[in-house]
């Protein structure tokens, strides 16, 4: 699965190539700063001759997944979409704290 992970100021952009799969055969996950893609695509062509015998019978499976460190996500924020094979999902990141230095007396 080509993949392409954007890092912008605001949110992670993650778009993955998935021709023929269906909305229903991808999952996507969220745990531990890390996003999972899994996509199962099964499919069975048969054809058949004026008789009902079949001709031709062919199947094809695909199993494909990935998975990416993407740190400080808002989870509840997370969105997807799918159409024409093109997966993108939009992770907006957490706003970080600006770290400050600290002067530390010595006792």
């Amino acid at each position: 699965m080509k993949t392409d992970v954007i890092d912008h100021d605001d949110h992670y952009e993650v778009v993955s190539e998935l021709p023929g799969f269906q909305k229903q055969d991808i999952d996507i996950q969220y745990s531990d700063d890390t996003l999972s893609i899994h996509a199962v695509h099964d499919l069975k062509k048969e054809v058949r001759d004026d008789d009902g015998h079949v001709v031709n019978q062919e199947r094809r499976s695909s199993d494909v997944s990935r998975s990416f460190y993407l740190p400080d996500v808002q989870k509840d924020q997370i969105s997807a979409t799918y159409d024409g094979g093109l997966l993108k999902i939009e992770l907006p990141k957490s706003a970080k704290e600006e770290q400050t230095s600290k002067s530390i007396d010595i006792n």
